[in-house]
């Protein structure tokens, strides 16, 4: 087995309440940590004036690539469970399914071995 903490850096834009939005993505964070023994640790920083969201969670799975590639699902799945939109992130996907509330532009990722 395999660990990786991915830390994934964001401007957050049109969240009426960024506060509360960032209280709903780290309650989706850990909601998915709960449901799945090999995501674990999750945390996020936020600069509430400027909008800033750092998420981090800890990924363990087979390989480098399959812990990378369940953290990276993870982030994101949470983002979106709290209405959060990801249009950068990838540019097949589609989020018009839901309704969105924050729109989330990538700054930076940071991956170490665990």
């Amino acid at each position: 087995m395999t660990s990786i903490r991915m830390s994934m850096t964001f401007n957050v834009t049109g969240a009426a309440d960024f506060d509360a939005h960032i209280d709903d993505v780290i309650e989706n964070l850990l909601e998915l940590e709960a449901a799945d023994a090999r995501l674990s640790d999750s945390d996020i920083e936020a600069v509430l004036t400027e909008g800033l969201l750092t998420i981090n969670v800890l990924a363990t799975d087979t390989t480098l690539d399959a812990a990378s590639t369940l953290a990276n699902s993870a982030i994101r799945s949470a983002i979106h469970a709290a209405g959060g939109a990801t249009p950068e992130w990838d540019a097949m996907a589609t989020d018009a399914d839901f309704v969105t509330t924050a729109e989330y532009s990538f700054i930076d990722q940071v991956l170490a071995k665990a």
